[in-house]
Protein backbone atom coordinates (compact mmCIF):
# COMPACT_ATOMS: atom_id res chain seq x y z
CA UNK A 1 0.00 0.00 0.00
CA UNK A 2 1.00 3.15 -0.89
CA UNK A 3 1.53 5.53 2.30
CA UNK A 4 2.26 9.72 2.43
CA UNK A 5 2.76 11.65 5.57
CA UNK A 6 2.91 15.50 3.90
CA UNK A 7 3.62 16.46 0.10
CA UNK A 8 3.46 19.95 -0.86
CA UNK A 9 3.00 21.22 -4.37
CA UNK A 10 3.85 24.89 -4.74
CA UNK A 11 2.41 27.19 -7.66
CA UNK A 12 5.13 30.28 -7.09
CA UNK A 13 3.61 32.69 -9.91
CA UNK A 14 0.06 32.42 -7.75
CA UNK A 15 1.71 32.37 -4.41
CA UNK A 16 -0.38 29.17 -3.53
CA UNK A 17 0.55 25.95 -2.46
CA UNK A 18 -1.67 22.84 -2.23
CA UNK A 19 -0.63 20.18 0.53
CA UNK A 20 -1.39 16.53 0.89
CA UNK A 21 -1.46 15.49 4.62
CA UNK A 22 -2.00 12.47 6.34
CA UNK A 23 -5.02 12.68 9.52
CA UNK A 24 -6.85 10.08 11.14
CA UNK A 25 -9.11 9.38 8.00
CA UNK A 26 -6.96 9.41 5.41
CA UNK A 27 -5.50 12.28 3.31
CA UNK A 28 -5.88 16.07 3.67
CA UNK A 29 -6.04 18.21 0.55
CA UNK A 30 -5.30 21.79 1.03
CA UNK A 31 -5.09 24.75 -0.81
CA UNK A 32 -2.92 27.66 1.10
CA UNK A 33 -2.26 31.23 0.37
CA UNK A 34 1.92 31.28 0.84
CA UNK A 35 1.49 35.12 1.05
CA UNK A 36 -0.98 34.72 3.97
CA UNK A 37 -0.04 31.56 5.08
CA UNK A 38 -3.74 30.86 5.59
CA UNK A 39 -6.01 28.25 4.14
CA UNK A 40 -7.66 29.82 0.65
CA UNK A 41 -10.79 27.28 1.36
CA UNK A 42 -11.64 24.26 3.19
CA UNK A 43 -10.11 21.13 3.36
CA UNK A 44 -11.01 18.06 0.78
CA UNK A 45 -10.37 14.60 3.39
CA UNK A 46 -9.82 11.25 0.80
CA UNK A 47 -10.14 7.56 2.54
CA UNK A 48 -6.70 6.23 3.03
CA UNK A 49 -6.91 3.72 -0.05
CA UNK A 50 -7.78 6.83 -2.31
CA UNK A 51 -3.79 8.71 -1.99
CA UNK A 52 -3.43 8.43 -5.73
CA UNK A 53 -6.37 10.99 -6.15
CA UNK A 54 -5.79 13.24 -3.29
CA UNK A 55 -2.20 13.63 -4.86
CA UNK A 56 -3.94 14.37 -8.37
CA UNK A 57 -6.52 16.86 -6.74
CA UNK A 58 -3.55 18.91 -4.51
CA UNK A 59 -1.66 18.95 -8.15
CA UNK A 60 -4.92 20.07 -9.93
CA UNK A 61 -5.60 22.51 -7.10
CA UNK A 62 -1.99 24.26 -7.46
CA UNK A 63 -2.18 24.22 -11.26
CA UNK A 64 -5.81 26.35 -11.45
CA UNK A 65 -5.22 28.16 -8.15
CA UNK A 66 -8.57 27.88 -6.92
CA UNK A 67 -11.12 25.50 -5.94
CA UNK A 68 -12.36 23.68 -9.11
CA UNK A 69 -16.03 22.62 -9.05
CA UNK A 70 -15.67 18.70 -8.39
CA UNK A 71 -18.33 15.43 -9.33
CA UNK A 72 -18.76 14.45 -5.64
CA UNK A 73 -16.17 12.08 -4.61
CA UNK A 74 -14.39 12.42 -7.94
CA UNK A 75 -10.84 14.57 -8.70
CA UNK A 76 -12.55 15.48 -12.47
CA UNK A 77 -13.41 18.90 -13.04
CA UNK A 78 -17.37 19.24 -13.98
CA UNK A 79 -18.44 21.06 -16.82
Amino acid sequence: MLTLQNKSFINAVLGICATVTKVSKGYAVTLLDTEAEEAIVSTRIFPAHMLPEAVACAKLWAKLGNWPRLNPGSTRLVN
